[in-house]
Order: structure tokens, then sequence, then C-alpha cells
């Protein structure tokens, strides 16, 4: 599932998904450390602007080494899985099955 952002001071039909009327909870699109109920940090926004900037100009010409920094983040908090997808390696994994420890997950989001 994907939410657009709305950016401060962006007309109010560019941006869908998180603007001020987008509810009370906070979605993918919330700045860090955002709970329920709980807005983007201040200037976020603008920060995310200006990684996206950066992120572009890097594309644009061409550069190995990226200086923005990742926009999605996505976290695989189990391994289990009782599919048999013919694409997938599931049955050649050696790891044990189970899931992430929540102590793990709060390290990798507070970093």
């Amino acid at each position: 599932m994907q939410e657009s952002v709305q950016l401060e001071g962006s007309p109010s039909g560019a941006g869908q998904g998180s603007g001020p009327s987008a509810g009370p909870s906070a979605g993918p699109s919330a700045g860090p450390g955002a709970g329920p109920g709980a807005g983007p940090t201040p200037g976020w926004a603008a920060r995310q602007l200006a990684n996206r900037r950066r992120l572009a100009d890097d594309y644009r010409d061409g550069r190995v080494s990226l200086r923005g920094r990742p926009t999605h983040l996505k976290i695989e908090l189990t391994n289990f899985c009782n599919l048999a997808c013919p694409m997938c390696p599931h049955s050649q994994m050696r790891r044990p099955v189970g899931y992430m420890a929540p102590e793990l997950f709060r390290s990798i989001i507070d970093q």
C-alpha cells in the first residue's frame, strides 16, 4: 500500500493521504518518532523534500554513490511463510524460522 505525502504549503489537491484532514492516526508518511495522533515532526517535510532533491540530482548525474538517504524502508518481521511460491528460495533458507524480537525492531526504528 502506498501513500502520497502532501508537503506543507502545497495546494490541497497536490498530495493525497497524509494532509491535516487525513485522520488522527499517523501513517507511514508521518515523521520519525511520530505515534498515533501525532503529526510529522517540525521541519520534516522540508528535510524530506531536500532528500528527494538530492536523490533526483544523484540519479540525473549518474552517481553510483548517493548523497541522499533511502525514502522507504521495508522490514521483514518474520520469515515464517506457508506459501509455496515457485520463485521463492524459502525452502533453501538455513536460518531458523521465527519472528523478530520487539527489542530489535525498536532498535532498527530508533536508528
